[in-house]
């Protein structure tokens, strides 16, 4: 049986050098950590937090 890991991280600040001059604050980036995290519930995988 194969092994897979995943980090899920939620990212709130980028740099804007690295996205054209873009820097808006992203909003709620934990609950795209929590939509990720269900979709690999979904399919199987167990998931913990820390």
């Amino acid at each position: 049986m194969m092994n897979a890991s995943a980090i899920l991280i939620g990212v709130r600040k980028v740099d804007p050098s690295k996205y054209d001059g873009w820097s808006d604050p992203l909003d709620h980036p934990e609950n795209d950590v929590e939509t990720m995290r269900q979709i690999l519930i979904d399919r199987g995988f167990s998931t913990r937090q820390n």
